[in-house]
């Protein structure tokens, strides 16, 4: 339970970081939306949206890829891609 803690907590903060970041790659921001989105809300049970809305479209997908992870995983996943960008930020 402590460790829940812990990593709902470093969740919160992760997600306050992610504004701070600059210059994160298109691929990493689908990564983190996928990522918050089944920490959050379990596996993505919304309909396709049309490839025409290229940007919905490309979050869905994102999210689908995380299908039957755990959100705990997903939570710490997060933090650490957010945690690797900003220590990416910081050397350059």
């Amino acid at each position: 339970m402590v460790e829940q803690f812990d990593t709902d907590s470093l969740f919160i903060k992760a997600k306050d970081d992610v504004f701070t970041l600059n210059s994160v790659s298109d691929k990493n921001k689908l990564l983190l939306y996928g990522l918050y989105k089944q920490s959050n809300e379990g596996n993505n049970r919304k309909p396709l949206p049309s490839i025409i809305n290229f940007k919905a479209h490309s979050k869905w997908q994102s999210w689908k890829q995380q299908a039957g992870k755990g959100k705990q995983r997903c939570k710490k996943e997060y933090i650490q891609l957010v945690t690797k960008l900003k220590e990416n930020q910081t050397k350059k």
